[in-house]
């Protein structure tokens, strides 16, 4: 399949899947207050922390090397089961033996929350381990599908909820948000195991040379994906400890729709990741990937800029009036969710090309600002003070992204911006063809 078709293909799942969330946040915010709402949002953070943890960056690694065949996938995916399940069952016994010597009570209003954590985390962490087995080879609509079916699963439960009559909390949902991951891990299974088979149940597992590659890529990308996850919801940390609980849930709220924008350039991420690294670091598709990412940098700036005055129509219409307050803070953080688009697409690229300290480095600069402004902005500003810490930190990460494609491609930093008359020419020529 041609890239520009998988691109499509992909813009189009992921299109469907920010409706899906769009709509999603319409229902719950119908179901829950914004406290109540604070504290599911708080759940799922601390759950895909503790999966990003447990996962040490090897998703990355399955699709890079995967995709570039340095690697076998059947090997590859019954040595990463083994590991996994360790990780899980380790945290599952400090937990289980930490309660004797701690409280994790200031985490979760209940702790029955804290093991559907590890419940929680095992299901994401094989799914997307069947996941990645699909990216690697170029499986897109499946691993598109795999993606959908959890929003899919709560919107159709948020919708029912809104005929049914009775009172939910954060918990029961949590409960009905680990089931439809079970779920998820199902049709992982389907796709891998059953229709394309792409692992055997034969028992192999890696030698140690291949292990040591595959983990020195992975842990690169595991601090990387660790900094770049805290850079994205620390600021709900510091909301709740600075404000409240009903803060968090309007922020979040504002949040999640800010970073709405960031399906197109996901979606073309999810394709350009395995077939950069298929291509090899030498390959001559810079320019098909400049003039993509210019054409995806103004549709986020389109699409965001638009979504301030739908927001401002569509929130007292759909959403509770005391959520009203989260335009104003969506105002804001989309001054640094639209460059940061162009951040996501070019760090996929970077990660083929097996440059992922470039994407650390990115993160890093980010996080660290986040840290030190949370501590500051936030305390005395509220919401406010954590949305303009988020604008500085993604406009920063996303400078150090094209500095380095700018160098690396020998190109100016106004040319990697600037739609010109060569590249609409470039574009024609290209979709005559029928094969950017």
């Amino acid at each position: 399949m041609e890239l520009k078709n998988k691109i499509t293909f992909s813009f189009l799942w992921n299109i469907l899947l920010m409706g899906i969330s769009f709509l999603n946040n319409i229902l719950i915010t119908h179901i829950l207050l914004p406290e109540e709402r604070g504290e599911y949002v708080f759940f799922i953070s601390n759950a895909t922390l503790l999966n990003t943890i447990l996962s040490i960056g090897l998703f990355s690694s399955v699709v890079y090397f995967g995709s570039s065949q340095k690697a076998n996938i059947n090997r590859m995916f019954f040595s990463m089961s083994l590991l996994f399940l360790s990780l899980v069952f380790i945290t599952f016994f400090v937990v289980y033996f930490g309660e004797h010597f701690t409280s994790f009570s200031f985490l979760f209003s209940s702790e029955n929350l804290l093991y559907l954590i590890i419940v929680n985390v095992f299901f994401t962490l094989f799914s997307s381990l069947l996941s990645s087995i699909l990216l690697s080879q170029q499986k897109i609509n499946e691993f598109n599908i795999v993606q959908l079916i959890s929003p899919v699963l709560m919107g159709l439960l948020f919708i029912i909820f809104q005929f049914k009559e009775g009172s939910y909390d954060a918990d029961y949902l949590v409960k009905l948000y680990t089931a439809s991951l079970f779920f998820t891990l199902l049709v992982a299974i389907y796709f891998v195991f059953i229709k394309h088979r792409l692992v055997a149940l034969e028992w192999h597992v890696l030698n140690f040379n291949e292990f040591k590659a595959i983990l020195a890529f992975g842990l690169f990308n595991f601090v990387s994906d660790i900094v770049q996850f805290l850079n994205y919801r620390i600021d709900y940390w510091f909301v709740k400890l600075y404000v409240s609980s009903e803060a968090l849930g309007i922020y979040s709220f504002s949040s999640i729709l800010s970073q709405l924008i960031w399906v197109l350039p996901s979606a073309i991420s999810t394709v350009l990741f395995p077939w950069v690294a298929s291509l090899g670091q030498q390959h001559e598709k810079k320019e098909e990937i400049m003039l993509i990412a210019k054409i995806i940098l103004l549709i986020c700036l389109i699409g965001g800029l638009l979504g301030i005055v739908l927001l401002k129509i569509f929130i007292p219409i759909f959403f509770s009036l005391k959520y009203a307050d989260a335009v104003f803070y969506y105002s804001i953080l989309i001054i640094g969710t639209i460059p940061y688009c162009y951040s996501k697409l070019y760090a996929s690229v970077i990660a083929g090309m097996n440059k992922i300290s470039v994407n650390f480095k990115a993160s890093l600069l980010g996080f660290c600002i986040t840290l030190v402004l949370n501590f500051t902005l936030t305390k005395y500003y509220g919401a406010i003070g954590a949305s303009v810490t988020s604008v500085i930190s993604y406009i920063a990460s996303t400078l150090v992204i094209v500095l380095f494609i700018s160098r690396e491609w020998n190109v100016s930093v106004f040319k990697m911006f600037w739609i010109d008359r060569n590249d609409i020419k470039y574009l024609a020529t290209r979709l005559k063809k029928k094969s950017i």
